[in-house]
């Protein structure tokens, strides 16, 4: 559990999923994991950065393998389950939520927030700090 200013609690929540598995089964295990959190966990709102497609090498790179479609398909699926538990499902579109901000910045940004002890404490990885800056976006913290 991350604690933001003002004691706010943001849980960033993270499980692997086998990887001999295809995508589509990989997403059918994800969604699994997920309505498994949202029945131990009292959660009353889930926040997803809404998929995007981004000009330039790496977003036409990630079009080409089918990688948009692929996170959009796994977002649809969280957006079923949440719809299905009652609990209220957000996007975060990315030019919303974080603008034109690099990683280096939405980075320096929650160690700002959640305090740097707090961030060092908690090994946030850098794979997650997005993560961390949607639910402290979400809070009105970002």
């Amino acid at each position: 559990m991350l604690w933001g200013a003002g004691h706010v609690p943001l849980g960033v929540f993270l499980w692997t999923t086998p990887r001999d598995l295809d995508w589509s089964a990989r997403c059918v295990v994800q969604a699994q994991r997920l309505d498994e959190l949202l029945q131990r966990m009292p959660i009353s709102k889930v926040v997803c950065e809404l998929p995007q497609h981004f000009e330039g090498a790496r977003g036409q790179a990630a079009e080409g393998r089918g990688d948009i479609i692929k996170l959009t398909y796994m977002v649809g699926g969280y957006g079923i389950v949440c719809g299905m538990r009652g609990i209220s499902f957000e996007h975060a579109p990315v030019m919303t939520w974080k603008g034109q901000l690099s990683k280096e910045s939405v980075e320096k940004r929650v160690r700002r927030i959640i305090g740097e002890d707090h961030f060092e404490r908690l090994r946030i990885r850098r794979d997650v700090i997005d993560a961390c800056g949607i639910g402290l976006w979400a809070r009105g913290l970002f």
